[in-house]
């Protein structure tokens, strides 16, 4: 991003993004209006920027991240507001940007899933559980819920808007 390229609405997005992480990380839930809110302010900002050709390309992006994470979230590895939130943000960004945008997101979240598995001193149990319902899935041909006894309380999972601020401040920073 070229200084002073959309700085405005990338600092809007960087408050929205601050705090989901507060409600994420105090409750596991990133709450409805603070997506909707991030997605009208993406929406002005590509109506603004680039007419309805800008809101096009903010709608595509948007409902292709959205898309492609539905099936991840189908089977219970991610949550459906970290879904939608990764989708809505994903709008904010150049075409080109959106998969880099994604990239560091998801690896920031699987350095700090390693990073808690360590902590925990789980990392082989689940790592086996991974090879096991991988083979699970490969032998009967059909996806099943990951962790389906896991799903709830604060060890279930990672909370992805800490990753996704994370890859909009590295944006915002010229990395990529």
């Amino acid at each position: 991003m070229k200084s002073g390229e959309g700085d405005e609405i990338f600092g809007v997005l960087c408050i929205l993004l601050a705090i989901a992480c507060c409600f994420d990380y105090k409750t596991h839930r990133i709450p409805n209006w603070l997506i909707v809110c991030c997605m009208f302010a993406g929406l002005g900002y590509r109506l603004i920027s680039g007419g309805h050709k800008g809101v096009l390309e903010y709608l595509a992006s948007a409902l292709l991240t959205t898309i492609l994470l539905y099936f991840v979230f189908w089977i219970g590895a991610i949550g459906a507001g970290d879904v939608k939130m990764l989708g809505v943000c994903a709008g904010f960004f150049p075409w080109n940007k959106v998969l880099y945008f994604l990239f560091f997101a998801l690896m920031i979240a699987a350095v700090i899933a390693l990073f808690k598995m360590y902590l925990e001193r789980n990392m082989k149990d689940r790592l086996y559980y991974l090879g096991e319902y991988l083979w699970d899935v490969f032998r009967c041909g059909r996806w099943k819920l990951y962790f389906a006894g896991e799903r709830e309380g604060a060890g279930a999972g990672i909370c992805m808007a800490g990753p996704v601020f994370c890859s909009a401040l590295m944006y915002m920073g010229g990395m990529y």
